[in-house]
């Protein structure tokens, strides 16, 4: 599902496995700007980001089956889900590196 490919991509940067570069992770100016800076910002919305793929995924398995059978449903739980993750992690990081 889209859910565990989002939380199989958000995963190595949560553990802090991807150096500094100009494709893949939160690339902000403040991100790029140091490798402290790179690591800090997308291990925390790394982090984010993966319990908000689990939590779309626990949701659309244990979603009753009338509900699951909505199809705009599960389009709907995984972007919110996304964007509710992307403001928690701004609101941990420094206002510097927002």
């Amino acid at each position: 599902s889209m859910a565990a490919l989002v939380a199989a991509s958000a995963a190595p940067l949560a553990l802090r496995w991807i150096p500094r570069n100009p494709r893949y992770g939160f690339r902000s100016p403040a991100a790029l700007a140091s490798d402290d800076a790179w690591y800090a910002i997308n291990g925390v919305r790394g982090v984010a980001f993966v319990v908000a793929a689990l939590i779309a995924l626990a949701l659309l398995v244990w979603f009753p089956a009338p509900l699951r059978r909505v199809s705009w449903l599960p389009v709907l739980v995984l972007p919110a889900l996304l964007g509710l993750a992307h403001l928690a992690s701004a609101a941990l990081l420094p206002a510097a590196w927002r």
